[in-house]
């Protein structure tokens, strides 16, 4: 990642590559919607693709990693280099000396993500800002799935959020970090619609605290395979450790929670909770070693394979599944006008908290989890350690597109 005060162009990629004598075929540009600049080696034979140079995006400080804003305050343009996998020692050094030349160029850093550290410029002589501190929290996951005739309901969700839970609105969105556009912006409601389409696939926003971001994803435009089913996925993660003792706060995640269930025609609905998710001051959120993986064993994937089998705290059971699970449901469910909602506790619980309280629904209906395990056994147990799950679809999934 390359951060500059002032954008760079392809006119100084040139120029680089001319004065070092690195002799590469250039495509595209950057700057613009495209924003892609790609490099490849030609030889006789053959061409070597060697990098994709993307941006310039203008991004405020918030945007910046940690490392970066020892060196730039306030606003800031970002581009990203995607080297190729495999790419030599001799090229690699190139490439980094190229973002370093316009890191210097135009008054920036470099910084490597998978480092977490800058590359340009050399910082260690100076006094390092502190280090932010890194608090572990219970996250709260709420996910919708809704038919892809529902596709077109971005706005009625932005109504629903703005009414119900402004702290959940988009702050910031786009495809990819940094992310572009602001909905507070003239254009920022029209962008965002914009990008709610089955053709983005897939994209994402931050939020303000407690909630952290979401993002919204359609299941790939082909024919889903045997068994499984399209999709339409809405997600919002939301500290839980922040309002788990607000219990006003807690209702309108609930309710937040049932009214998009309704109004944008869920089929399925789910809230629950991952331990160990860890937080800075400014509210981001990050996955470290200690994060549980709560999807280890979820529905993840591009298509729909059936209700999953985990404990969760909330669950929403829209048409057509409320009249399958009713009869299992005695004493748990919620009767909606157009749904049944479950609530196990008044405020968000873990798998652990919740897992006795959960009703046995048909088995039918369940998608199938079955273990992968690996040839080290458990400390704890000795038992084989789990490594993944293969999924399959569930027996019956009902018509719902």
């Amino acid at each position: 990642m390359i951060a500059t005060r002032t954008p760079p162009t392809r006119g100084m990629v040139e120029s680089h590559l001319r004065d070092v004598g690195w002799r590469l075929s250039l495509e595209g540009d950057l700057g613009g919607d495209d924003a892609n600049l790609m490099a490849e080696s030609r030889g006789l034979l053959r061409r070597k693709h060697v990098f994709v140079l993307s941006g310039p995006f203008p991004a405020e400080q918030e945007d910046l990693p940690d490392p970066v804003q020892q060196v730039i305050r306030g606003r800031a343009f970002l581009s990203e280099m995607n080297l190729r996998w495999g790419l030599g020692d001799k090229d690699m050094s190139r490439a980094f000396a190229l973002c370093e030349h316009l890191a210097l160029t135009c008054d920036g850093a470099v910084f490597n993500p998978q480092d977490d550290a800058l590359v340009f410029p050399d910082v260690s002589a100076k006094p390092r800002r502190r280090e932010p501190v890194m608090t572990p929290v219970r996250q709260l996951t709420l996910e919708w799935y809704l038919p892809t005739s529902s596709a077109g309901n971005g706005a009625r969700f932005l109504e629903i959020v703005r009414r119900v839970m402004p702290e959940a609105l988009p702050s910031r969105f786009g495809l990819h970090e940094p992310l572009r556009f602001k909905l507070a912006d003239p254009t920022g409601e029209a962008e965002f619609l914009a990008l709610w389409q089955p053709t983005t696939w897939l994209f994402f926003w931050k939020s303000k605290k407690p909630v952290f971001g979401g993002s919204v994803g359609w299941s790939p435009d082909r024919p889903a395979p045997p068994g499984k089913r399209p999709k339409v996925e809405i997600h919002i993660d939301i500290n839980a450790t922040a309002i788990e003792n607000d219990p006003a706060t807690c209702d309108r995640v609930v309710e937040m929670f049932v009214t998009v269930a309704e109004e944008l025609g869920a089929f399925y609905a789910a809230g629950y909770v991952t331990r160990g998710v860890l937080t800075g001051t400014r509210g981001a959120q990050w996955y470290g070693q200690g994060t549980e993986n709560f999807a280890f064993d979820w529905i993840n994937g591009p298509w729909w394979i059936g209700l999953p089998p985990k404990a969760t705290w909330l669950t929403w059971f829209g048409p057509p599944y409320q009249d399958l699970v009713a009869p299992t449901l005695d004493g748990h469910a919620v009767q909606r006008e157009h749904g049944l909602l479950v609530r196990l506790g008044s405020k968000p619980m873990d798998s652990d908290e919740i897992r006795s309280r959960t009703p046995a629904l048909p088995n039918e209906l369940l998608a199938g989890m079955s273990p992968v395990y690996g040839k080290v056994a458990m400390q704890d147990t000795g038992e084989p350690m789990v490594l993944n799950y293969e999924r399959s679809p569930a027996e019956l999934i009902p018509p719902f597109d």
